[in-house]
């Protein structure tokens, strides 16, 4: 029973939903009051070992006791389903104020930390170690006040277990499968401190073995950061769990000595005036704001509805409305060995406390930048990202996935309809890397286990049409080949909820859709060898899907169609790769069908530009064509293209063991660039003035001409390139 609700209670708003279970705003019928549902997942309540876990993050929760956490009001648990109900706090996640604020003040990052290690303060006074500290579990609101939340990963103190957290904030013992500590959640509160106070993460890496590596062994960077905080980020976060403070209430000690010090008795409320004036604001564009500050705020008795024939923990009784300070008869109830946990997605509850926001600042405490206040109950549709992390067993793997999540739609039921469509192709990634992994035997080289990773993309929001790109890959050994690094697209239609496919769109022959692709790729897919697979490359076996994914996806931006080709599925060699093809609305407007065309808006009906030839690159035999070439191969190494890069350099490898050889070189180099490099890449020059003839079809480019490339980039101190058919290519004499 998927739509079983706990009796007693109406729901309101989706708020969130992750691998094990979902979460709603909702109110109690009778009193008004809202509340925050967390609901395991149906098909999970035959799994013992789920609903074990359920059981304990409520029995977590109910140990701790603080305005600094989140409160349980009950715990419900029958035939049909399981539910933590717990306090619906007026506020927004730290990471929302992050996303806006960019790196905070001093005194407000200050503000957040203290908060927070007040929080894990109280629980590790009950024993209990969070082991999932992250912004996203950090709700602070226009009160001033900040709670923590999400027990999913909670556990008695000393317990050990198999890594687990997020690792962005997780602590070297953690990585290591070692007891947790209060010491554990120490060090993540100051990775996050880290971040509030300068924008980023105290490590950052593109895989979870290179993170690991530096959460274990690399130096905190606390140059970083103001001088003044700097010892506090050295002690939070230093390697041995023994050098951290003692517990989170002694480090509370050390960071007022440490504030009050560098920013005078009053840091603390200069902190929380800008928090407050943030969360304020962000509350006031919620989706949620139509409950207005009456309902949010209600005083006043929560009385829980009993089922007939029982079955629900603490059925009877009160339970005091969202902060009004008590837990209640039915709170009460908990401690009465009824209690039974369990890990859902950190997404927890987030009600609006207020519609007006009044803003006051002193004439020495500018103002936040300005956010437009809702003048409207009406809910407005928003897509943010969200990320799925989820642990499987049989075979043993995990994931750690973005993903389009909706709020605000209109119609409930269109809006579930919508997150099930964008959440499709992880949970088709899932089932794709669990069958890959049933049939092998061998482990991974280090003892791990596989991680399944994903990124999403998010080409358009709405108003009438979501599209999003999902790019899949592996950090695995036994799942290492190339064909695991593969792209998958979702489109919906927002006003319905119904996924658009692209027969829809173009209708059932997409061969004139291929010929304006083909327009795109002059020389073929893959280095013109290969034209019978180049004429059919959006047949219906591409699109239909091979191993559980499509080899072929479309999704639609705000300029144009984007195709992303899986070469490899499509029956080209594994060296070809993936490729991506944007094609603008304008070549494609004839064939995009009126209605869809329609939701797309003004972008879909721009006239169609001169098409670029099919026989030909459009690459100029002087100069000016060669400099564009040496700028478009520097833009495909910041992009990580290998399969341009290798149709670019072409002649550098035909004798080099060919396109696969290039391919696993240019892999390497990647692999060494940093981000800055490859930012860098994208915005290198070329002086076409500098470019001389070197021969019949040859041009020499010296070191100098090309500025701006990072060294780990250069060819050398002067570059051939060769006019091959139609373009320039480099060449390696």
């Amino acid at each position: 029973m998927q739509n079983w609700a706990v009796p007693g209670f109406t729901e309101i708003e989706p708020l969130g939903e992750g691998g094990f279970g979902r979460v709603v705003l909702a109110k109690h019928t009778e009193s008004g009051t809202p509340v925050a549902i967390k609901y395991l997942f149906a098909r999970y309540l035959t799994d013992e070992g789920q609903l074990a876990r359920f059981r304990q993050e409520a029995w977590m929760l109910r140990r701790v006791t603080s305005p600094h956490v989140v409160k349980l009001y009950e715990f419900v648990e029958t035939p049909h389903g399981a539910a933590i109900v717990m306090e619906a706090v007026s506020g927004v996640s730290l990471r929302s104020i992050m996303t806006v604020e960019g790196a905070m003040s001093p005194e407000a990052a200050l503000t957040v930390l203290k908060g927070s290690l007040l929080g894990l303060a109280a629980a590790h006074a009950a024993g209990t170690v969070h082991r999932d500290y992250k912004p996203d579990n950090v709700l602070v609101g226009p009160d001033r006040q900040s709670k923590l939340v999400d027990f999913g990963l909670a556990v008695l103190a000393g317990a050990a277990d198999a890594p687990i957290g997020s690792p962005a904030y997780m602590a070297p013992e953690q990585w290591a499968g070692h007891a947790a500590t209060p010491a554990t959640d120490v060090y993540a509160a100051t990775c996050v401190f880290f971040q509030c106070v300068t924008g980023n993460r105290p490590f950052r890496a593109q895989d979870t073995a290179t993170l690991r590596t530096m959460h274990t062994s690399a130096a905190a960077p606390v140059d970083e950061a103001p001088e003044p905080v700097r010892v506090l980020l050295a002690r939070g976060m230093a390697k041995q769990a023994g050098d951290r403070p003692d517990s989170a209430a002694a480090f509370v000690a050390e960071l007022e000595a440490v504030a009050v010090e560098a920013y005078g008795e009053d840091w603390e409320d200069r902190g929380w005036r800008r928090l407050a004036q943030r969360a304020a604001a962000l509350v006031a564009l919620s989706p949620l704001a139509v409950l207005g500050a009456a309902t949010a705020l209600a005083p006043g008795a929560l009385v829980a509805s009993g089922a007939a024939g029982g079955g629900i923990v603490g059925a009877s009784g009160g339970i005091v409305g969202a902060g009004t300070g008590g837990t209640g008869a039915v709170g009460a109830t908990l401690g009465g060995g009824k209690l039974i946990a369990g890990v859902i997605a950190s997404v927890l509850a987030v009600a609006a406390a207020v519609v007006t926001i009044v803003v006051l600042t002193g004439p020495d405490e500018p103002a936040p930048p300005p956010v437009a206040a809702s003048t409207t109950a009406a809910a407005a549709l928003n897509v943010a990202l969200q990320t799925r992390a989820e642990r499987f067993s049989g075979p043993d793997f995990d994931i750690s996935m973005q993903y389009a999540y909706v709020t605000g739609a209109a119609n409930p039921d269109v809006g579930k309809k919508l997150n099930a469509a964008l959440m499709k192709p992880i949970d088709d990634r899932v089932k794709q890397v669990r069958g890959g992994l049933a049939p092998v035997d061998r482990k991974e080289s280090d003892g791990d286990i596989p991680h399944a990773l994903g990124k999403a993309d998010i080409l358009m929001k709405g108003p009438k049409v979501i599209s999003v790109r999902y790019d899949f890959s592996m950090d695995s050994d036994v799942l290492g080949h190339a064909s695991w690094t593969t792209s998958a697209t979702s489109t919906v239609d927002a006003e319905t909820g119904e996924v658009v496919t692209p027969e829809q769109v173009f209708g059932p022959d997409l061969t004139a859709v291929t010929e304006r692709l083909r327009a795109h790729a002059p020389d073929g897919f893959c280095g013109g060898d290969h034209a019978e697979l180049d004429a059919t490359v959006l047949g219906k076996d591409a699109l239909t899907g091979h191993s559980g994914l499509p080899s072929s996806s479309i999704a639609y931006g705000p300029d144009g169609v984007e195709f992303f080709l899986d070469l490899f599925q499509l029956g080209y060699t594994g060296a070809c790769g993936t490729k991506k093809i944007t094609v603008p609305y304008g070549e494609l407007s004839t064939l995009i069908s009126p209605a869809f065309k329609a939701k797309l808006g003004p972008a879909a009906s721009a006239p169609a530009p001169s098409a670029p030839s099919p026989s030909s690159s459009g690459v100029s035999h002087d100069a000016k064509g060669a400099a564009a070439v040496l700028v478009n191969y520097y833009r495909a190494l910041g992009a990580k293209d290998l399969t341009a890069l290798c149709r670019i350099s072409a002649p550098a490898w035909s004798n080099q063991g060919g396109a696969s050889k290039c391919r696993q070189n240019f892999s390497l180099l990647l692999g060494a660039l940093s981000p800055a490099d490859l930012a860098a890449c994208k915005k290198v020059t070329v002086d076409a003035g500098q470019i001389v003839e070197a021969g019949r079809d040859k041009v020499s480019v010296p070191a100098s001409a090309i500025r701006g490339a990072p060294t780990m980039t250069t060819i050398g101190d002067t570059v051939s390139l060769q006019w091959h058919g139609d373009t320039w290519l480099i060449h390696k004499d």
